[in-house]
């Protein structure tokens, strides 16, 4: 589906090891992710690729946490200022799977576990795609898989116009 080209900035926690399966790179640079631990900065590291290499496509993979610790609204109106469109691709479970799977972890038998209740569900969700449209980008919410292939390529056709692109990816709820 992507090019060997294709540059990809990944933002994932939870989903990493299942995105690198699908998704093997083997053009050095084309595949980048976080050293360390913190949230948030992918869409901006975007925006900084696809300014260094604006040939290049550029494909942002985030969770749904990540999304909304990147500023979106701020790293979509810089992308379309600055002319470095790229497509991010949001995997929306509707809340932080990750906090949920550590405290389940570290504290089986503990209050949140005992409730079921791990303060970690976003409830109905954010719809990201619609935060794209606000700030001037093109945005698509998904709901089922068969789906995604043909919004993957309306999606690189937006930004192949020019446009930041946010596909907002339904998985099953935190």
């Amino acid at each position: 589906m992507l090019a060997r080209e294709t540059i990809v900035v990944t933002e994932l926690v939870t989903n990493a090891a299942g995105a690198a399966r699908h998704l093997p790179r083997s053009v050095t640079g084309s595949f980048l992710a976080a050293g360390g631990s913190s949230l948030g900065w992918g869409l901006g590291a975007s925006i900084g690729v696809k300014l260094a290499r604006p040939e290049s496509e550029v494909v942002c993979l985030l969770g749904d946490g990540s999304f909304l610790f990147g500023a979106p609204e701020a790293a979509l109106w810089m992308s379309r200022q600055y002319q470095a469109p790229f497509l991010a691709v949001v995997y929306n479970n509707r809340g932080w799977a990750a906090v949920r799977d550590a405290t389940a972890r570290q504290h089986p038998a503990g209050f949140a576990a005992r409730g079921g209740d791990f303060s970690s569900s976003f409830g109905d969700g954010v719809d990201f795609a619609a935060i794209a449209r606000a700030a001037g980008g093109y945005g698509e919410r998904i709901r089922s898989a068969p789906d995604l292939p043909a919004a993957v390529e309306r999606a690189r056709d937006a930004v192949r116009g020019g446009t930041p692109a946010v596909l907002d990816v339904l998985l099953p709820p935190v």
